[in-house]
């Protein structure tokens, strides 16, 4: 390895440090993606890899970006079937002598094989079958807190295998029937159903499930998917995109929601008058393009956000000039009179605007197009 893949690697065991191994090597695989540094990606990723039992992970990543394999690869995959192999006996040992001491098939040892097989599965990077072995656990389930616990695994793994449908039953399930949760099951299903509905491009829904999770009881709990840093950037950013000003003070502000402690920049964000807000926004785009649960929602977002701004700004005003309100929205004056052309349009600004003079007039007798 050379100089900078060291210094990448080091680079990455700070900024990852606190994810766990699995969401590490997911993270890199999807800056690979993204052409980040994609040779020092790929090349730390397989070396976490094989700090576990992933081995349809590495065969999957060495066989989609063409990579050679290591001399030691032969070597671990050695190592990691012998100690499968010692797991899968010791677990059917187990269920065998459970269900067949009496000749009679007994459910809790068939849950607890298909529990361990589904565990096998999933770290061994076969997200498919460990779906369908957490399915058969739950099939066999006979308390609530066994429900529960399969519950959460088919959450899991429905978000690792982007499966954004399917979570929504298993966190309706586990409210509705088995509630009220322990604080930490509460906090993990709440973050689920918010990237779920995040993902899905419910964004207002998303705000009030990311403002629902409870972050101390979160801590590093649910690591494989989220941290609470990660659910205020979230939370922070949709909350900004579809709640309004009254909003955002009643919830977040009013109960001095834990958001505020565990991202200064998104309380900064948040804080902000409406055009430092979006200026400050900008600088963390970049950062937010290469993140693997927002990337693909940032410039709807953004743009939400700089609609609100621009909104919030004028409402004071019976008329402004574009030039003073361009330099503050760091905008040309004709970029910005097509985007206030553009909110009148939507009926979402009340105003018309002097292309002579370029100037903004609020009209207090508009009347919204039918």
């Amino acid at each position: 390895m050379d100089e900078n893949s060291n210094d990448f690697s080091e680079a990455v065991d700070k900024c990852f440090n606190m994810y766990n191994p699995r969401l590490k090597i997911d993270k890199l695989l999807f800056l690979a993606d993204r052409g980040v540094n994609r040779t020092e990606s790929l090349s730390v990723a397989c070396r976490l890899t094989k700090l576990g039992d992933s081995t349809n992970l590495l065969r999957r990543v060495r066989s989609k970006y063409n990579m050679e394999s290591d001399a030691d690869d032969s070597l671990w995959l050695m190592n990691v079937f012998r100690r499968a192999d010692e797991r899968f006996s010791r677990a059917k040992s187990t269920y065998e002598s459970s269900c067949f001491s009496q000749e009679t098939i007994n459910l809790e040892g068939k849950r607890k094989l298909y529990s361990k097989l589904g565990q096998l599965h999933y770290y061994s990077g076969d997200l498919g079958k460990a779906f369908e072995n957490h399915l058969q656990e739950l099939a066999h389930c006979t308390m609530v807190n066994q429900r529960i616990d399969s519950n959460m695994k088919l959450i899991l793994v429905s978000l690792k295998r982007g499966k954004l449908d399917d979570v929504p039953k298993w966190v309706n399930e586990n409210r509705t029937q088995y509630g009220p949760l322990e604080s930490i099951v509460a906090a993990k299903v709440a973050c689920a159903h918010a990237l779920s509905h995040m993902g899905l491009g419910e964004y207002k829904t998303a705000a009030l499930e990311f403002l629902d999770v409870d972050c101390v009881a979160l801590g590093d709990t649910f690591d494989q998917v989220i941290l609470p840093h990660d659910v205020a950037t979230y939370g922070g950013l949709c909350a900004l995109a579809t709640y309004d000003r009254s909003e955002i003070q009643q919830r977040v502000f009013e109960n001095d929601h834990a958001w505020l402690g565990l991202a200064p920049e998104v309380r900064k964000i948040i804080k902000e008058a409406a055009m430092l807000c979006v200026e400050y926004l900008q600088t963390i785009k970049k950062t937010l393009l290469l993140d693997m649960y927002v990337y693909q929602h940032v410039e709807w977002l953004l743009c939400q956000i700089r609609e609100k701004a621009l909104l919030e700004y004028a409402q004071p005003f019976a008329s402004l000039r574009m030039c003073t309100m361009a330099s503050q929205f760091r905008s040309s004056v004709p970029d910005l009179e097509e985007e206030l052309m553009a909110l009148i349009k939507k009926n979402k600004l009340e105003a018309c605007i002097d292309s002579q003079t370029k100037v903004l007039y609020k009209n207090a007798h508009f009347q919204p197009k039918k």
